[in-house]
């Protein structure tokens, strides 16, 4: 049965009101602990929401970092998709008795800042960039670097050391050759 034509304009109302509650809902980013399905990772590994997430202990250069996380099947440096995903991987390098204050993450400018407003951004993943918690955007830090590590900090944004509050997490940008210890994301 057709609706008759002055319907339209109301209905039209009704789904453009649900498209914006849609995208204001999307948009959020939760805190809360996501449930992780029972899942199998190596050993040495934690699960976090059907992802295994490993911390090497042996420092290398980003590139390096990557290529050994990919040694492992399906495997990258890590890439945040989330704040609690953030948390969880900080919460697991602090555990870890690691002395380091950057780990690498799959966080990367393969344009080596040639993209306006660090548009060049990405995850060796190939996940979609939509969450950020820059340390200092890009575009306005002075000493210029192409790979992403994470770092907790406090609102001072120290680079230090990782500090018992977790609850800010921060993207530093550094040089790609620096030695960090990576983080490897496991599908």
């Amino acid at each position: 049965m057709m609706r008759p034509h002055t319907d339209l304009p109301s209905m039209s109302w009704m789904l453009f009101s649900c498209l914006m509650l849609l995208s204001q809902v999307q948009g959020e980013d939760s805190p809360k602990e996501v449930p992780t399905p029972r899942i199998r990772c190596p050993k040495g590994s934690k699960a976090y929401a059907s992802h295994c997430y490993a911390l090497f202990m042996t420092p290398k250069s980003w590139m390096n970092a990557d290529m050994a996380c990919q040694k492992r099947p399906s495997g990258h440096l890590v890439s945040v998709l989330s704040g609690a995903e953030a948390s969880f991987v900080a919460s697991l390098v602090q555990n870890s008795a690691n002395t380091y204050s950057n780990i690498w993450m799959g966080l990367h400018d393969p344009t080596e800042g040639y993209e306006p407003n660090a548009g060049g951004w990405e995850w060796s993943s190939t996940d979609v960039l939509n969450y950020l918690a820059w340390e200092r955007h890009p575009s306005t830090n002075p000493n210029p670097g192409y790979c992403g590590s994470l770092s907790a900090s406090t609102g001072k944004q120290q680079r230090s050391s990782f500090l018992p509050d977790l609850s800010i997490l921060f993207f530093p940008i550094s040089q790609c050759d620096r030695q960090r210890i990576p983080v490897s994301k496991k599908m």
